[in-house]
């Protein structure tokens, strides 16, 4: 009995230890291709992000490939633009005619004029690590495009 107590406890252990942790640990991508990009994961139930009522007209693009996010575009993931609790888009990955792993995202404007550079957060997650990462954020800018289908935008993560 002992023994199968001990195989248990060291087969959680290593599952534990190589999926998103919910103290905050640094966790390394899991995406061969690109190693250096990391971030921190943060446990979480799949989000129900929705576009916030009220937004603006205008809007900016961003391109995020598989290379660009500390862990692998999978199904059931998402990415989401943010403003203070303000959910500016919601995309989720999809797959190019290349094979390749792709997430569009367009992020709209505030329906009121501001002076103020908005500071976007992207949130992105994992359904394979059921953790939520977070890039550092990026100004927004009226129109802009960020990233290509040929050479995804590099977010910097947390």
């Amino acid at each position: 009995m002992k023994t199968i107590r001990t195989i248990f406890m060291l087969t959680a252990m290593a599952l534990v230890s190589f999926s998103c942790s919910n103290d905050n640990t640094t966790k390394q991508t899991s995406n061969p291709s690109d190693a250096t990009v990391t971030g921190t994961c943060v446990l979480s139930e799949n989000p129900s992000w929705g576009l916030s009522d009220g937004l603006g007209y205008t809007s900016m693009s961003v391109t995020i490939d598989e290379k660009g996010v500390p862990a692998s575009l999978g199904e059931g993931d998402k990415v989401a633009a943010f403003v203070g609790s303000s959910c500016r888009g919601v995309a989720v990955p999809f797959k190019t005619a290349l094979g390749k792993m792709h997430v569009n995202l367009l992020i709209h404007s505030s329906s009121a004029a501001s002076e103020e550079t908005e500071q976007v957060e992207i949130r992105y997650y994992s359904a394979a690590e059921g953790g939520i990462y977070t890039a550092q954020p990026i100004n927004y800018v009226d129109e802009a495009i960020l990233g290509t289908s040929s050479q995804g935008y590099k977010l910097t993560w947390k």
